[in-house]
């Protein structure tokens, strides 16, 4: 019987991160010791999977003093500033600050379907890992991320498009006769000459990014919901929950589009909700088999698709490690410090 290399090298990257995390910790004792000697002897591959580790690690000092996180932690030492609060914070951001270099490209599996529909309009859907950009009658262009389903309801008095699930990036063609509308979870984001993200999760939470210009994000009045409405202008962000909570901030607009050019960039976001994300773009999917990701927020820059660096940061940071890998998930388990927010 014999092990496919595949595993092996998974085999190998899992131990290299133990043995890693174990070094960093200056904590291990002779019998440890003893024991990474003879590992890095019986595995030719140990040195350069250290090395790999060693490289991610050292990239971590980049971020660290990057102006963006240095303002959050400044934010935050200000924001939770009591003794005890504080001194979790310190281990909280040793844990999640996640940035890995990597080379990986965004990965494309196939061509994205475009179909028409009669008169329901045409439908743009893309699968794991894809996207797709488009140039709509009326000279507008449309990025569409992976895993998302836009379709383009109407192109005449108005220009009406609907998010049924994803992400999509809108460079809105000027037009002030012909309204331009993007209907989601019961919202409708009226634009004209604008670029904007609109993302929509499975929990029906919508984010409206406005990049340029100005938009008007609506919502009607129905049974159970009052009518609402929000004037949005060039960098601030509106998440409006399926509970109707709307909360308006002001963003890095360049952060929140990183995803246009293949990377994924997280400032404070929960792990959770990094997950999914991340999982969008690969067709090995990372899970945790002992209950929900841990209620951390992390900060960090990913290349789309990677989820082998993704990992790795985890265990790293000791926020779960490794407990079986597939060709289609990574499973993982909370480690003993598991990064839980407070």
């Amino acid at each position: 019987m014999t092990i496919e290399p595949k595993r092996l090298e998974d085999g190998l990257r899992a131990e290299a991160t133990r043995w890693f995390s174990a070094q960093r910790s200056g904590d291990m004792a002779a019998e440890e010791r003893e024991a990474f000697a003879d590992w890095l002897r019986s595995n030719p591959g140990a040195h350069a999977q250290l090395e790999r580790l060693q490289q991610q690690w050292d990239a971590l000092d980049s971020i660290a003093n990057d102006p963006a996180v240095l303002e959050i932690r400044e934010h935050d030492v200000h924001a939770y500033n009591r003794p005890a609060r504080f001194k979790a914070l310190l281990a909280l951001a040793a844990a999640v600050l996640l940035l890995v270099s990597s080379s990986v490209t965004f990965l494309q599996y196939g061509d994205p379907v475009r179909s028409w529909f009669g008169s329901e309009g045409e439908l743009f859907r893309t699968g794991t890992g894809q996207r797709t950009t488009a140039t709509l009658t009326d000279g507008s262009v449309v990025t569409l991320d992976a895993e998302s389903e836009l379709r383009v309801v109407e192109m005449g008095a108005r220009r009406r498009l609907r998010l049924i699930r994803g992400h999509a990036f809108f460079q809105v063609a000027k037009d002030r006769v012909h309204p331009f509308l993007v209907e989601a979870a019961s919202k409708t984001i009226r634009a004209v000459g604008t670029e904007f993200d609109v993302q929509l999760d499975d929990q029906a939470k919508l984010t409206v990014t406005l990049i340029e210009g100005k938009v008007r994000v609506e919502q009607p009045n129905g049974w159970v919901r009052p009518g609402r409405r929000v004037n949005m202008v060039a960098g601030a962000r509106l998440i409006a929950k399926s509970d109707h909570a709307w909360n308006v901030t002001h963003v890095d607009t360049a952060s929140e589009t990183s995803w246009l050019t293949g990377r994924l960039t997280f400032i404070r976001e929960p792990l959770a909700e990094a997950l999914n994300e991340v999982n969008r773009y690969s067709a090995r999917k990372i899970v945790f088999v002992d209950g929900p990701a841990p209620a951390t927020n992390i900060v960090g820059v990913f290349a789309a698709g990677d989820v082998d660096s993704f990992v790795t940061a985890l265990e790293l940071n000791g926020i779960a490690r490794v407990s079986d890998r597939t060709d289609t998930k990574i499973m993982v388990t909370r480690s003993a410090r598991d990064g839980r927010g407070d």
